[in-house]
């Protein structure tokens, strides 16, 4: 018998610039990302990503646009590139036996870097919430979760990933 879990990551970024790491070779990012932080390689073949492409949509999920240009770190130098504000990336993906624990999963997501870009998370499972806990949790998020919701919330409260696991 296998066991087979689903994970659904949505990023919010305040500024959402060009980096390769994500925009390109967009079938291997979730694998990519795993192996950086920490997955061993040959357990990444049990990894599958949806191959739909990643399209960063705004709050209303629309495509997202760039709206305006600043300083970004990449390969070592700091260029001036376009950026989206308030960009959202939603990756999915299944885990068909790499031995990673929901946990796990929420751990690594936690590394804090994705190609140039860091970020800061708080980690909270929706089965560890009270019920208020919970209820203000997700009207912060306007969205409502599930015994199964993991919520990654970056540093700055208009930034948000959210976990979910099936």
């Amino acid at each position: 018998m296998a066991k087979i879990d689903r994970y659904r990551v949505v990023a919010r970024f305040a500024r959402l610039f060009p980096d390769p790491a994500i925009f390109e070779d967009q079938d291997h990012l979730v694998e990519r990302y795993l192996v950086q932080s920490g997955l061993p390689r040959e357990k990444a073949i049990y990894l599958y990503q949806n191959e739909d492409e990643i399209i960063p949509v705004d709050d209303s999920g629309k495509p997202a646009v760039a709206l305006g240009t600043a300083s970004f770190r990449f390969q070592g130098k700091n260029i001036v590139a376009e950026f989206m504000p308030n960009a959202n990336l939603a990756l999915e993906y299944y885990d068909f036996g790499t031995g990673l624990s929901p946990e796990d999963h929420a751990r690594m997501w936690k590394k804090q870097r994705i190609g140039e870009m860091a970020f800061e998370v708080e980690v909270y499972a929706a089965r560890d919430l009270s019920a208020s806990e919970r209820s203000s949790l997700e009207k912060r998020l306007t969205r409502e979760s599930t015994g199964s919701t993991v919520y990654v919330i970056l540093s700055k409260p208009s930034q948000l990933m959210k976990i979910e696991t099936r």
